[in-house]
């Protein structure tokens, strides 16, 4: 709090330059603060001295800038204290006393620290959890980074489906396996927080794997959750597909009308989501699934046929980052067409679709999501 007013003696014993030198600020800054100007000029300078704060303060703070940083971090004005958290919360030299302090004040100050201030230790993350109410753990789950550890902690202590829905929410976040295997089991009853670790981007491929054996139970496809298809099956699939791609089966242009119309209500509506392409994929239903797709991501038909019949998987990769698949959509999307193949091109009764197929298309799913450049470049493609 700024009680006292920086007094002509103490003006007189400070050289202006040595003052700018240690905080930045200008005589005429202090000569401003010590005149008790409003909380909007007081907040303006702390952002001033905050921005200047990690230039000058290299290792130890001198004792003119930890008294500047002590009167804006106790200001009386919470407007005062919540731009100066503001401004210095990415600080690597903030003393830890007053992250602590500004961590711990109210919850508008307290936000930027607790989100991202690299000054605040574990412990004293750990007593704000223990000590905070409900609001305080919200912000510490969207931190960035975010330790597995704090996470585990967080959920221990205030592991609420609030907190637990930002936590997932927050991609810069690391989970344990623990913690993860916590997500799934609580997935299992509530279809919010299974779809928010779904499209978790770095899950371990166990957890993927898991997903997809499940994704194909809801749609009722029992070979693929086995990774096989009879060469029956691989047949039937793939004579549907072959009789798109060569054109001798077609739909009138009003039914695909109708259906693109249909289909884009139900995703309006929200009903139209990848597990409903796949049971589209499972009923042979090329048709539907085109369509879907084209309403999904906004392609042209045309467009979406010339991906999804590629021959290059990283078209069909593309199309379904775009179309919101999580990694688990797109492995068992994947995974059928690719069993449909291999069933119709060799002569055993029966094939498997191997671990090491899924994780070379996991990777090349994850790889692209990483860089959109890459997904926008196949989206561009002329595949006429």
């Amino acid at each position: 709090m700024w009680d006292e007013p920086w007094g002509s003696d103490a003006e007189s014993r400070l050289d202006s330059t040595a003052i700018e030198l240690a905080t930045g600020l200008s005589i005429a800054d202090v000569e401003t603060l010590s005149s008790h100007p409003s909380p909007e000029v007081r907040a303006d300078i702390s952002v001033k001295f905050a921005r200047e704060f990690d230039r000058l303060a290299k290792g130890t703070p001198n004792a003119l800038t930890r008294e500047f940083l002590k009167i804006f971090a106790k200001d009386r004005s919470q407007l005062v204290r919540m731009c100066f958290a503001e401004a210095i919360k990415a600080s690597t030299h903030l003393p830890l006393e007053f992250a602590d302090q500004l961590s711990n004040d109210v919850i508008d100050v307290a936000t930027p620290m607790l989100r991202s201030c690299p000054a605040l230790t574990e412990e004293v993350i750990h007593d704000i959890i223990l000590t905070k109410p409900e609001p305080y753990s919200l912000v510490i789950a969207d931190r960035q980074p975010l330790s597995a550890s704090i996470a585990d902690f967080l959920i221990a202590h205030k592991g609420t489906k609030r907190v637990v829905v930002r936590l997932l929410d927050n991609h810069a976040a690391e989970f344990s396996h623990q913690a993860l295997s916590g997500f799934h089991e609580w997935g299992k009853t509530d279809r919010d927080i299974a779809s928010r670790l779904r499209r978790r981007p770095d899950l371990p491929f166990d957890f993927v794997n898991q997903h997809v054996t499940e994704l194909a139970d809801r749609v009722h496809w029992r070979s693929l959750g086995e990774r096989r298809m009879t060469k029956y099956e691989a047949s039937q699939l793939q004579d549907r597909f072959q009789r798109k791609t060569g054109q001798r089966y077609l739909v009138s242009s009003n039914q695909i009308q109708r259906l693109l119309r249909d289909l884009r209500e139900d995703f309006e509506q929200g009903r139209l989501e990848p597990s409903k392409l796949l049971a589209f994929l499972h009923d042979r239903d090329v048709d539907r699934l085109e369509c879907a797709l084209s309403v999904m991501t906004g392609l042209e038909l045309q467009k979406v046929r010339s991906l999804l019949h590629g021959s290059d998987r990283r078209g069909l990769t593309a199309l379904c980052l775009k179309a919101d698949f999580t990694s688990s959509d797109y492995l068992a999307f994947r995974m059928a067409l690719g069993l449909s193949e291999i069933g119709t091109l060799r002569e055993e009764q029966q094939q498997r679709y191997s671990e090491a197929t899924m994780m070379f298309a996991w990777d090349q799913f994850e790889r692209m999501r990483a860089d959109p450049r890459q997904m926008q470049r196949w989206l561009a493609i002329d595949i006429t």
